[in-house]
């Protein structure tokens, strides 16, 4: 039997062409589905989000606040939590925003960089943007109209005549002690050490007899001590309460022992339960 080797390997290649050009295909389509998908979750996690804050479902399973049920509830990261958190209240201030997200007309990218700036009043303009325009060219648009709202490395603050004054005399004295011209923020950061050396309970030298709600906040560590769902202490060291184990009503004392300190959000939780 007669054979045309090259006819035969001309058909080999073709044939082994047309396998690789299908296998790219089968990835391709994979790839595009996994990204439709990928959407569909992140705009089904938006309305998830707009339901958990709107039955504020954070507060009442215990957790500080609605970013920290996203870390450590959702498992997602800080930036996750931040982006998510923002588009989701600027959705019920801004409807079409939503319908573009799930439409997919806006990507959360480009969602996240107008939310600061998106209002009923502007919608039109910004939605319209955050639909037909790239990051890059859309950050320059943001720039250009909103400067006030990207700042710069440096921290720009407007003071009072009287503040300035006290400003200069601060800069006067703390030079006279150093022996030079001190800076700014040299003087800035003077009086901040002063101030959390005189008011903040972590730093206060205790005296013979410190006060009870002092020794509370050394004890522990001036932040909530509620311990969460997830087994982590509640990491918030802001809007701080004295909270009473056994309730004064109930002949609880103003004892080290019967005090702890909690934050607003679980304070009110406890005496919810």
């Amino acid at each position: 039997m007669n054979v045309d080797l090259k006819a035969f390997q001309v058909g080999q290649k073709s044939r082994g062409k047309t396998f690789f050009m299908t296998k790219i295909q089968q990835i391709h389509e994979m790839a595009v589905v996994a990204a439709k998908e990928f959407k569909n979750g992140e705009s089904q996690l938006l309305q998830a989000l707009m339901d958990v804050d709107k039955k504020r479902v954070y507060d009442r399973m215990a957790y500080s606040s609605f970013h920290t049920y996203c870390v450590e509830a959702l498992h997602l990261s800080a930036t996750q939590a931040y982006t998510y958190i923002g588009i989701t209240r600027k959705m019920k201030e801004v409807p079409e925003l939503k319908v573009m997200i799930d439409t997919g007309e806006i990507h959360t990218t480009n969602a996240r960089r107008v939310v600061p700036h998106l209002t009923p009043a502007n919608k039109d303009v910004w939605l319209k943007k955050a639909k037909d325009l790239p990051q890059r060219a859309l950050d320059k648009e943001l720039k250009t109209h909103f400067p006030e709202k990207f700042p710069q490395e440096r921290i720009h603050l407007s003071v009072s005549p009287d503040l300035e004054s006290k400003l200069e005399r601060v800069k006067d004295l703390l030079s006279q002690k150093m022996g030079r011209a001190c800076t700014l923020e040299e003087a800035v950061s003077t009086m901040a050490d002063l101030f959390l050396k005189k008011e903040d309970p972590l730093q206060r030298k205790l005296v013979a007899q410190p006060s009870v709600r002092t020794q509370v906040a050394k004890r522990d560590v001036a932040q909530c001590t509620f311990i969460t769902p997830t087994g982590k202490r509640c990491s918030s060291k802001r809007w701080l309460h004295v909270h009473h184990k056994t309730p004064r009503a109930l002949g609880g004392a103003d004892t080290l022992e019967n005090l702890t300190t909690l934050c607003s959000t679980h304070h009110r939780h406890l005496h919810r339960i």
